[in-house]
């Protein structure tokens, strides 16, 4: 009999998995971990909730993270209570037996054994899967669905205004499967939340753009199925284009364009960017500040056209590093699956990586452009950068190089490349002048790389040993040599 139990188990278990190969949410082994070469010091700490956990990954690691727990139970309860007058305990009931029944399909979208009991496991989504549903309901439809359960204080208002919690809500191994929000939007709020999927998804995808600080506008939708809350952010970033973009005139990030794998591996030999932005300026290249999208959230626009870089806005806060890292370990998520399907036709599988990658390829663009503290003063007074960290250009400068640690540079789209080839080769300023310049440009990297040198400890004192023992070499050689008198 046990044999047998356990025999239905494991069908029943596998049945999920390849369900989950076709099924438009339930996606086997959609959160990962984030990959060895990306979580490298300095950046460790950028993939690591601060106040916030989600999932089983990090649920009682720190002590920090178990002071929001409370606050998740307010936020689920406010929610139960917008589901009608007495009806909370009703729906606790099935969304517990709901959540329960989907266990090996919870188990299936982790690429990490979860090595707990169905009932803790259960308990778990039940509370972050209301707690993100409070969130999305309070920022989108607060007054169309009233909590009766009144609180001196709203929980959720003050949570959404919480910058840390919002950036917890897209690490790469804090997430749950989006299926959780679905399902329990379904049970609680079933004339609202349509029983289309189509429709359902477009809510959520919205409500969860909100309050990360997008918005997609009438004529944009997302191209697939998200699995999670991180995944609606990159597919939104990755499809959020001017109409122009598909025009082979311009160069940008995202393009998709259709080159065979050849092609793309022989424009990956001319990926670095040569110059940074004092010289591409000093090549003749205007530098300028993309139009303002509107976007509060991150996100990347690069394009070049008739010696005109454009260049959206960088706005660098307390949880940019993790939004952006915890997006590109995404972004190399996707890459590794891709090359599971390496057999499958070159032309298709490298179309699925122009669409990919722009995160990624935002790093390696700003890491070029950077090499000194005069490109951040650049940028800075063309409003590309935006600092509300108050941090100096220098500590920018090293801010921006370590985005682009460890990441691989196969997984960025063609139009990349090409636009990275162009700038390489524009130049429309006569030479005396660029020359002056680059010496000028030049002078100043060198002289911040001596001044950082002598900074460092004992380098100052051996330097000026150094400098003591070539003079009074030269000192006595001139002694030497002097005829007497």
């Amino acid at each position: 009999m046990e044999n047998r139990t356990i025999e239905q188990n494991l069908n029943k278990c596998m049945d999920t998995l390849l369900q989950s190969v076709a099924n438009s949410y339930v996606q086997a082994y959609s959160i990962s971990m984030v990959p060895c070469e990306l979580k490298k010091s300095p950046n460790d700490d950028a993939y690591i909730p601060r106040v916030v956990s989600m999932g089983p990954r990090y649920k009682n690691s720190r002590e920090v993270l178990m002071q929001m727990e409370e606050i998740k139970l307010r936020c689920m309860l406010s929610l139960l209570h917008r589901t009608g007058k007495n009806e909370a305990d009703t729906n606790l009931t099935k969304c517990c037996t709901t959540i329960c029944g989907l266990n090996e399909a919870i188990r299936a979208s982790y690429v990490e054994d979860i090595r707990l009991e169905k009932l803790d496991l259960a308990k778990i989504m039940v509370v972050d899967g209301c707690f993100l549903l409070e969130l999305l309901i309070t920022k989108g439809f607060d007054s169309e669905l009233p909590s009766r359960w009144k609180l001196p204080t709203p929980t959720a208002p003050q949570v959404l205004q919480n910058e840390d919690v919002l950036s917890d809500l897209t690490l790469f191994e804090n997430q749950i499967p989006i299926f959780i929000i679905h399902e329990l939007s379904k049970i609680l709020f079933p004339h609202f939340f349509k029983q289309n999927s189509e429709q359902r998804a477009t809510i959520i995808n919205n409500l969860a753009l909100s309050i990360l600080g997008y918005s997609l506008s009438e004529n944009q939708s997302l191209d697939g199925k998200p699995s999670h809350l991180l995944d609606v952010v990159h597919s939104f970033v990755n499809n959020n284009n001017d109409d122009d973009d598909n025009n082979n005139n311009n160069s940008e990030v995202g393009i998709n364009m259709h080159n065979s794998q050849t092609q793309h591996d022989n424009m990956k030999m001319k990926l670095k960017l040569k110059r940074c932005v004092t010289r591409l300026q000093a090549a003749g290249i205007t530098i300028q500040l993309a139009q303002d999208k509107g976007a509060t959230g991150l996100d990347f626009e690069f394009k070049y056209k008739e010696g005109k870089l454009e260049i959206a806005a960088l706005h660098i806060t307390k949880t940019t590093k993790a939004k952006w890292l915890n997006v590109i370990a995404w972004e190399h998520h996707k890459e590794d699956w891709k090359k599971a399907c390496s057999n499958k036709d070159t032309v298709a599988v490298n179309e699925i990586r122009t669409t990919y990658g722009k995160f990624t390829a935002a790093a390696l663009i700003f890491s070029d452009l950077i090499c000194c503290a005069d490109d951040v003063k650049l940028l800075k007074d063309k409003k590309i950068i935006v600092d509300d960290t108050k941090k100096s250009n220098k500590q920018l400068e090293e801010f921006i190089r370590t985005m682009s640690t460890g990441v691989e540079h196969g997984i960025v789209g063609s139009g990349y490349f090409k636009m990275v080839d162009e700038l390489n080769k524009h130049s429309t300023v006569c030479l005396p002048i660029r020359i002056l310049k680059k010496l000028r440009h030049y002078f100043t990297y060198y002289y911040e790389c001596f001044k950082k040198f002598i900074k460092t400890d004992y380098h100052f004192v051996a330097t000026l040993v150094s400098l003591c023992t070539v003079v009074q070499t030269v000192y006595a050689l001139v002694a030497y040599h002097k005829p007497a008198k």
